[in-house]
């Protein structure tokens, strides 16, 4: 019979075959930045689906990948709770020198693209349905279900300073209100101008509130101050309902902490993960929510800590996290 430390020994042994080949060091590297599905993959590193899937399977068998599920889809990632493997100290030291690897400009050229595809599909949903998106929201939370609660858990945590306040992805444009009554400037950022549109109907008379079309993470190379535009820093980034629809949530939130100033806040309202596939449809969903791990994880990567946690029952089963994080400046 087997002894433990036999045991072991294969299971190091085992790791350390799936981790020693290049092809399947880069596929960690890309999964660094989040969740792919095997086509992306096989897109990604120009390989056959039948390879691909004989590496994942590997990587996934050895405890270096795990797997979640979207709608149809599966999606890999790395594995994210290691605190009961064995050998999470040497997987620990393999992901950290994987991240210091340089990809080759040739993936690191498909893997934007497939950033690209997947923000194409959602600007079409909105491109199509901004007039009806209201209606299309509110199947799922209108911001009668959240806005108010959002504001009020804002509002009770203490900021000395409320020059700046920015949204990323305003839809129609009711935080903007309350933003614009509670901080200098504000300003609201949508990839697609068909919302901009719809908010800027809701912010009309408001001359503290600016509208930018495009992308938060190219955009905020530009200063982003109406009111003075040598301050790039923020008070407040909120994302509300916004992480559901992007191509990589986690590097949405790492703009936000670029932007933010020592002790600024980001304040997120998301979809608790849930199974009910139609909302992909209806509502233009890339993701069917996300666990508050994940967020917490993303957050803590880019020295995000926690602040401020509410959770608010919703119609037909969904369910919203309201999330507010504070810029560590240590």
């Amino acid at each position: 019979m087997p002894t433990e430390a036999s045991i072991d020994t294969a299971k190091l042994a085992q790791l350390c075959k799936a981790s020693a080949d290049p092809l399947r060091l880069d596929i960690l590297r890309v999964l660094r930045d989040g969740s792919f599905g095997v086509m992306e993959l096989c897109k990604i590193f120009n390989v056959k689906q039948s390879g691909m899937s004989h590496h994942l399977k590997v990587m996934a068998t050895s405890g270096l990948l795990e797997t979640r599920k979207e709608g149809n889809s599966i999606f890999y990632r790395r594995t994210v709770n290691l605190e009961q493997h064995a050998l999470k100290p040497l997987i620990d030291t393999l992901f950290q020198s994987v991240d210091q690897t340089v990809l080759p400009e040739s993936i690191q050229t498909r893997l934007t693209e497939t950033y690209q595809e997947r923000a194409q599909v959602s600007h079409q949903f909105f491109e199509k349905n901004a007039a009806r998106f209201r209606a299309q929201q509110d199947l799922i939370a209108s911001w009668k279900d959240y806005g108010t609660n959002a504001a009020n858990l804002l509002g009770d945590i203490e900021q000395p300073t409320k020059t700046l306040a920015v949204e990323f992805g305003p839809g129609t444009g009711e935080m903007l209100i309350e933003l614009a009554n509670r901080y200098q400037s504000v300003v609201g950022i949508d990839t697609s101008e068909e919302m901009l549109a719809q908010a800027q109907q809701s912010i009309q008379g408001l001359d503290n509130v600016e509208l930018r079309h495009g992308d938060a993470s190219e955009l905020f190379h530009q200063p982003v101050s109406v009111a003075d535009p040598h301050q790039p820093k923020a008070n407040l980034v909120t994302c509300n309902m916004v992480l559901h629809h992007v191509p990589a949530p986690e590097k949405l939130i790492e703009s936000a902490a670029n932007i933010l100033a020592p002790q600024g806040l980001l304040l997120i309202t998301e979809l608790c993960a849930h199974d009910q596939k139609w909302a992909r449809e209806h509502c233009g969903d890339l993701w069917m929510g996300f666990e508050q791990d994940d967020i917490d994880r993303w957050a803590h990567s880019f020295k995000l800590v926690p602040a401020s946690t509410q959770y608010l029952a919703l119609r037909n089963g969904f369910q919203i996290q309201v999330l507010i994080y504070r810029k560590d400046t240590q």
